[in-house]
Order: structure tokens, then C-alpha cells, then sequence
């Protein structure tokens, strides 16, 4: 599992902190970054081609102990999105599993 949080303000940094001591116990690989300042956020958040490139880069932060590791079957990417678990396995599920890639669509209103 890897994990990169950043610019929260709220109690995101130390739940994140409990959620990795809780998969250290289980035995879990991880990578858990709270507070993550090594990617500058975006300097207008409005701009799609600004906040683009900060997913990119987190996207590519996040993947590099996968990348290092290989071996994984499924990559699930989430945001600062409310999900729901039962969402969650219905995307993964999607087609039953014969997919490359599949999207949950947070585009806002970019397109």
C-alpha cells in the first residue's frame, strides 16, 4: 500500500499516521508520506493543466515501491473523494476484472 498526503487541514496527517501503525501490526508493505511537502502543490487549483501535473507527480511518488516490488494484479487510486467501500469492490469489479484500465469520473468541471 502506498500513500501520499499532503496539503490537509484537518486531522487527515494523523489518522494516516494510526492507519499505518495498524498495517505495520498486519504485516502489510507500505509506504504511508503524511504532511508530503517533496511535491509542490499546485499554485492555482483552478488550472487543469497545474493540477495535472501535481496528480501526475503524486501518481508517481505513490507507484514507485510498487513499481520497486512489482507482482500486484490491481492499482486503486483515490483522492480526497468520500467513497464508500461497496463502490470501491463495484469498480474493481468492473466487466469482472477484464479490464486495463476503468475510472470512477472526477473530472469536476473540466470535462
Amino acid at each position: 500500500m502506498s500513500i501520499y498526503e499532503s496539503n490537509s487541514d484537518d486531522i487527515t496527517s494523523d489518522i494516516l499516521r494510526l492507519f499505518d501503525a495498524q498495517l505495520y501490526r498486519m504485516g502489510v508493505d507500505r509506504l504511508v508520506i503524511t504532511q508530503g511537502n517533496s511535491i509542490p502543490p499546485p499554485r492555482n487549483r483552478q488550472t487543469s493543466t497545474d493540477r495535472i501535473a501535481f496528480l501526475a507527480a503524486v501518481r508517481n511518488k505513490v507507484m514507485e515501491p510498487l513499481y520497486n516490488r512489482g507482482g500486484f494484479d490491481r492499482v486503486l487510486f483515490l483522492n480526497d473523494i468520500f467513497f464508500e467501500a461497496e463502490s470501491v469492490v463495484q469498480l474493481l469489479h468492473t466487466r469482472d476484472g477484464d479490464w486495463d484500465q476503468v475510472c470512477a469520473m472526477d473530472f469536476s468541471y473540466w470535462g
